[in-house]
C-alpha cells in the first residue's frame, strides 16, 4: 500500500482510536500523515531550477 493510500485510510473523525494509533496500526509515520511531502517531484529537482 502506497504512503497516499494509506493516509487515506486515516480517519481523525474516529473517536476510538486517535490518529496517532491509526498510524502506527497501517505503519505509517506520524509525520507522513500531517505532513503529505511533495506530490510528483522530488526536492532534488526543485532545487535544480532556482541554480539553473
Amino acid at each position: 500500500m502506497s504512503v497516499p493510500e494509506k493516509r487515506a485510510c486515516i480517519d481523525p473523525a474516529q473517536t476510538q482510536l486517535s490518529v496517532s494509533r491509526q498510524c502506527e496500526l497501517i505503519g505509517l509515520p506520524r509525520s507522513g500523515y500531517y505532513r503529505p511531502g511533495l506530490q510528483g517531484e522530488s526536492a532534488e529537482n526543485l532545487g535544480s531550477d532556482a541554480v539553473d
